[in-house]
């Protein structure tokens, strides 16, 4: 599991370190920029946050065409990510999902944010919500260990039909 992680979190480190050094470069002429790359897709510009984009997280997060089992383990793995990135991540207060998602949002040290701001599956109160929009259930094992749970499709938690994904087990 944990070459599986370093796999995963290792061009998303190289994308960091990337978007760091081209923002110290100077803008491109617009038209030039234009012709060479689509343009970004509209979200909401926060001064001093660095909003990771076209993640695996971001493209297929309670998508069609993904499980609900794979929707948690996107979740666990930019929680991975964060973990890697914030190494006193263990003072930060995480009790529930507002604390969770408000962490992987850029409340953290860092600014860094894995949930992009105004994502559709963050719902009103803050919270990082299923495919059913029914909000995760974050559960804090240890300092490096949080297990996640879905309501499944009748959106009540704790019954036969929730998704769980256990980190101690990788699923």
């Amino acid at each position: 599991m944990k070459r599986t992680n370093a796999i995963i979190v290792a061009p998303l480190l190289l994308g960091v370190s990337l978007w760091l050094w081209r923002a110290g470069m100077p803008d491109a002429p617009e038209t030039a920029r234009s012709e060479a790359l689509p343009p970004d897709p509209p979200i909401e510009e926060t001064p001093g946050l660095t909003v990771l984009r076209d993640t695996p997280f971001d493209s297929d997060f309670t998508q069609p065409t993904s499980t609900p089992g794979r929707d948690l383990e996107l979740v666990h793995e930019i929680l991975s990510s964060a973990r890697l990135l914030v190494k006193d991540h263990a003072g930060i207060p995480l009790a529930d999902n507002r604390d969770f998602t408000r962490f992987l949002s850029g409340g953290n040290p860092h600014r860094v944010a894995w949930i992009r701001p105004g994502h559709p599956r963050v719902n009103a109160a803050g919270e990082l919500t299923d495919r059913w929009d029914t909000p995760l259930f974050f559960h804090q094992e240890s300092s490096s260990r949080t297990g996640l749970r879905s309501a499944g499709p009748d959106r009540i938690l704790w019954n036969e039909d929730d998704i769980v994904f256990d980190p101690a087990a990788g699923s």
